[in-house]
């Protein structure tokens, strides 16, 4: 079996019978993958290499029927302990793996991730908790609407579907309405108040866009205005909404896509 090296940001581990581990990661060249580290419970073989949180260089091979791999050998090449050390960056990095997990297939190729999701660490990693606990919706609406494009499903927002008027030339402080169950939105002028829509901020709509059209890092959360923050909150309630009803498969029973969003500080997820 050919042996592969690449970089691997764990995701979950899972203890296998007494000894061993399953390591799933998010790795640079390879996509998502699971892999068995044979005898790395309570051995110093692996270091701290495996824990969540952590990026590491993995060498590995894939089985011969090719839906599983084995880690021979992994080196810790940064630890992004400090996202768990605090309740405020756990909750917000438990969110983003819950969100890989469910979100990235096995094996597909996802570089444009891996580097987001290895710079969103990176941030919470040297956030303050007092700047998180401010801008972490920004910060979680960007991952997530970054992560929707990628994918290809990213909301719309072209023109009113009624007038045609373009987003563009409405005022900053007015509000735009979107239906999700048809993925289109409309102006103040156009909208019936019996309709039962999302509203949402113009120049947050705006400066959301605007990093996904530049390359500007995860850290556009720094530059965003205070009087924004509950604003995002609303955008990132809209985009969770969204991805729910874009992508049914990832929800079960109606039940919460997931488990922190119960921690993450939300009003109402009420599909």
């Amino acid at each position: 079996m050919e042996q592969k090296k690449d970089l691997a940001i764990v995701l979950k581990t899972i203890r296998y019978q007494d000894r061993h581990q399953i390591i799933t990661a998010l790795t640079q060249k390879n996509g998502k993958i699971s892999a068995l580290a044979k005898n790395s419970v309570a051995s110093r073989r692996f270091g701290g290499s495996l824990n969540v949180f952590c990026l590491s260089e993995w060498l590995f091979t894939e089985k011969a029927s090719g839906d599983f791999f084995y880690l021979n050998e992994a080196n810790l090449v940064q630890d992004f302990s400090l996202v768990s050390k605090t309740y405020e960056k756990y909750v917000s990095g438990c969110f983003l793996i819950e969100l890989l997990l469910k979100f990235i297939p096995e094996k597909l190729n996802a570089y444009e991730i891996f580097l987001l999701h290895s710079e969103a660490l990176a941030f919470l990693n040297k956030l303050s908790d007092s700047m998180l606990e401010r801008q972490k919706f920004i910060f979680l609406s960007i991952y997530l609407m970054r992560l929707l494009k990628w994918h290809g499903s990213a909301p719309v927002f072209q023109d009113c579907f009624s007038c045609k008027k373009k987003l563009e030339v409405l005022q900053e402080s007015s509000f735009i309405y979107y239906d999700i169950f048809k993925t289109r939105w409309c102006c103040t002028s156009c909208f019936q108040s019996h309709e039962i829509w999302l509203s949402l901020r113009v120049d947050v709509v705006k400066e959301l866009l605007t990093s996904l059209t530049i390359q500007q890092s995860i850290d556009l959360t720094e530059t965003t205005p205070k009087k924004h923050a509950d604003e995002y909150r609303t955008m990132f309630m809209f985009l969770y909404k969204f991805l729910a009803h874009t992508l049914p498969h990832t929800t079960t029973h109606g039940e919460e896509m997931f488990k922190s969003l119960r921690f993450l500080d939300v009003k109402s997820f009420a599909l």
